[in-house]
């Protein structure tokens, strides 16, 4: 019998992947999300929420 979660589920968002992308716009700021995601390997809303979320200032 599997145990039910409750909560969010996991994600992408950490500080690993923050720091990937901020290095991803700092070398080339003409990057398109789905780029960053596919070459970052998670998904495109977890790259639009690390750079709304956690990088603008």
């Amino acid at each position: 019998m599997s145990k039910m979660r409750s909560g969010r589920p996991p994600t992408s968002t950490t500080p690993d992947n923050i720091e990937r992308v901020r290095r991803m716009l700092a070398d080339d700021r003409r990057l398109s999300l789905r780029m960053m995601a596919e070459e970052l390997k998670i998904r495109l809303d977890s790259v639009s929420n690390i750079i709304h979320e956690h990088l603008q200032k």
